[in-house]
């Protein structure tokens, strides 16, 4: 009962797998039988050891979780860094400094070597002169030559040589010119140089926008042109020219989406192609590209968290990330990110990184977490590229079981396994039911994570993990839906989907044969009730129209009747209104013509007074000036007679003379009695004038009013 022996038949060597083995050793030596499925994976059966699995895949990440010395207790790994040795200082978090060496697998305590009683390391760095500067948790910064074991303190309280701002390093590195910068939290940054011990400050000043940013410092590097990165707790990226000691500030804009992703930097890192990557604790990993614009990498990209606390770079090129839920390997050519977590290489969960990387010479990659430190080679980790295929494991109505080839109601029964059905018919009243599925991935088992969708129902794909592998839906409404899922490995490859059909068939008044035939009797009798009521609808519109006609006629003779005793009675008042104008103008004629009648009277006097003797003469001069007095007080009476003629005869004059403007006020005068349509003997009375005068005058005006001899001057001006 040796256990296992394996043996490579191209080189003939072998290797022994027993309860003495290895961290993962086979419980028994007492083995039965072998079988390998189709991932690779050897299956072992025991004597009383029941299983044990060999897997093809499995992790080749080690976790170191607690010192050589101190077994059992678990150390936060908070920083790391290279020594010339090809070991690694190790910062903890309450161990103090330990040294890693690769090979051994040894992890040694530094302390008493070291001659430092602080437990608390969150900073740590070797220099090329073999110094050792290291910052404790509020106490200040320590410089430790290796050579000689002598140490300096920076601090607040020291003198001015060794005097920086503040207590809390959080960030140690050095830059081309073998100068030291420190970041400091709450307290900005401090440069050392080393050849004249000179200390450097550099602090936020609100009134300087070229000054950094904020004085949380979490982490700094250098990049290929000497330039400072420094990344802060709430206020973005800087990067500081030493030359012009001044600050470039990368913060994230709202509304910008190429700005930075977030402003709590946790991480820097140049890679070989001299490429900035910046991860944030909650916006996930950000490539520069150059002024403010930075390419984003999230779980909306497949990121196993968006909390990225370190970045290092492979020999092949590849991006790593360590983070709060486990490490992840971006692929940039072809757009993949592959997650590793570790739930089965461990009993601690060993997933929630620090801000701790490294990456050494050997290309031997090491990440500190909150339960040791995870170490890995590359170049020998195998992918699991097998595609996870799900499996349905179990169906149940109501929280009952649903076995195959029996008759679970009435209405339903599994005619095979669950698994091997395309499709199920369930009545309305067992609407409510679950599904149980699986994925099979013996190399990370809990690593799988599931999608899910009723389509149908849900109108996006659902998140669920290997612990909840059961989907309940109730009530679902009658028809037909496609419950599909679909399972992704360790890596986040995600396999096919497995798709079940769910019919869910309606009760029978919920039937269409029962909708068409409910709907025919309701067509049927809404068709008669409408036959029926539009029957006595048009008759009784037709009564009703019938009335509507006579009360219209009625009204509509009695609104005709009204509005002829209107007219009768505005008729009558226009003829009463024109006869008494008429009678008006007809008495101013009269009296017009009186006066000319009384001016010959006049002129025959002269003609007597002419032949008469002296005392008769004077005589007929007074009779006569008498009667002149009299007819001048008639001087009005013409104008009264323009002002009746006109009241009858609105807009005559103006109308005439816009067509004719060459008429003198003497035509206006001859028009107006012309349109009284009276005698030229009559005219010669109102006129003064002989008749020929009047039928000279007539002729004239004709005339001039462009009248041809046949026209008749009275009815042309009573167009006017």
């Amino acid at each position: 009962m040796g256990g296992l022996y394996i043996l490579d038949p191209k080189t003939w060597k072998g290797k022994t797998f027993d309860i003495h083995e290895g961290r993962y050793p086979l419980n028994t030596n007492a083995l039965y039988n072998i079988c390998i499925d189709n991932d690779q994976n050897v299956w072992i059966g025991t004597y009383n050891g029941g299983i044990n699995i060999h897997k093809e895949y499995k992790s080749v990440f080690e976790t170191y979780t607690y010192p050589d010395n101190k077994p059992g207790g678990l150390m936060s790994v908070l920083s790391v860094s290279n020594q010339k040795s090809k070991k690694y200082w190790l910062g903890t978090d309450g161990s103090g400094v330990y040294e890693f060496d690769p090979v051994s697998k040894k992890m040694i305590e530094k302390n008493a070597y070291l001659k430092i009683n602080s437990k608390i390391i969150k900073s740590i760095y070797e220099d090329k002169d073999q110094n050792l500067w290291l910052s404790s948790f509020n106490e200040g910064l320590y410089q430790i030559d290796l050579k000689s074991l002598h140490r300096k303190h920076y601090n607040p309280d020291s003198e001015s040589k060794l005097q920086i701002n503040g207590w809390n390093v959080w960030s140690i590195t050095g830059d081309n010119d073998d100068n030291i910068w420190v970041g400091l939290l709450g307290a900005g940054i401090n440069k050392i140089d080393k050849s004249t011990g000179k200390i450097s400050q550099f602090l936020h000043d609100p009134k300087d926008s070229s000054s950094i940013s904020g004085n949380g410092v979490m982490n700094l590097m250098v990049d290929d042109k000497n330039n400072i990165w420094v990344g802060t707790n709430t206020e973005g990226v800087n990067i500081l020219n030493q030359k012009s000691e001044s600050f470039t500030r990368l913060k994230h804009e709202t509304a910008n989406v190429r700005s930075i992703s977030s402003n709590d930097i946790r991480c820097l890192f140049m890679d070989s192609r001299k490429r900035i990557w910046v991860g944030t604790e909650s916006g996930g990993l950000n490539r520069w590209l150059g002024g403010a614009n930075f390419k984003h990498y999230t779980t909306k990209d497949g990121l196993i968290s968006n909390a990225v606390m370190g970045v290092q770079e492979d020999a092949k090129g590849y991006i790593w990330i360590s983070s709060f839920k486990g490490i992840s390997r971006l692929d940039e050519k072809n757009n993949i990110i592959y997650n590793y977590n570790f739930h089965q290489n461990s009993p601690f969960n060993i997933n929630q990184f620090n801000m701790a990387s490294m990456t050494s010479d050997s290309t031997m990659m090491a990440f500190g977490g909150i339960n040791g430190l995870t170490v890995f080679y590359p170049e020998k980790l195998k992918l699991n590229k097998a595609l996870p295929v799900v499996y349905f494991t179990d169906f149940k109505i109501f929280n009952k079981e649903a076995a195959a080839d029996k008759m679970f109601s009435n209405t339903f029964k599994l005619n095979c396994n669950i698994d091997n059905v395309e499709s199920i018919q369930i009545s309305y009243s067992e609407n409510t039911f679950s599904l149980e599925f699986i994925s099979i991935d013996y190399s990370d088992p809990n690593s799988i994570v599931y999608e899910y969708m009723m389509q149908g129902f849900d109108n996006t794909w659902l998140k669920t993990t290997s612990d909840q592998r059961e989907v309940t839906y109730t009530n679902l409404n009658p028809g037909k839906y496609t419950f599909s899922v679909k399972a992704s490995n360790s890596p986040g490859i995600w396999g096919p989907e497995k798709n079940l059909i769910v019919i869910v068939n309606p009760l029978f008044w919920q039937t269409w044969w029962f909708k068409m035939l409910l709907a025919s009797i309701l067509l049927a009798v809404a068709y008669k009730l409408l036959k029926v009521y539009s029957e006595n609808r048009e008759m009784s519109l037709k009564q009703t129209v019938l009335e509507s006609n006579e009360s219209i006629l009625k009204l509509t003779n009695e609104k005709l009747g009204a509005h002829q005793q209107i007219l009768t009675l505005t008729n009558e008042k226009l003829e009463m209104e024109i006869f008494n104008k008429n009678s008006d103008l007809m008495n101013q004629t009269a009296k017009i013509a009186h006066k000319n009648e009384v001016l010959i009277d006049i002129k025959r006097i002269l003609n007597h007074i002419s032949e008469s003797n002296e005392v008769n003469r004077n005589k007929m001069i007074r009779n006569l000036g008498s009667l002149v007095d009299l007819e001048l007080e008639d001087k009005k009476n013409w104008d009264k007679f323009q002002q009746y003629f006109d009241q009858i005869n609105q807009n005559f004059r103006t109308n005439l003379l816009l067509k004719h403007p060459n008429l003198s006020q003497n035509d206006l005068l001859m028009c107006t009695i012309t349109h009284l349509n009276i005698s030229n003997k009559e005219m010669a009375i109102l006129l003064n004038l002989s008749i020929s005068g009047i039928e000279k005058s007539r002729y004239r005006l004709k005339k001039k009013l462009k009248l041809n001899v046949d026209d008749d001057l009275n009815s042309y001006l009573r167009s006017f």
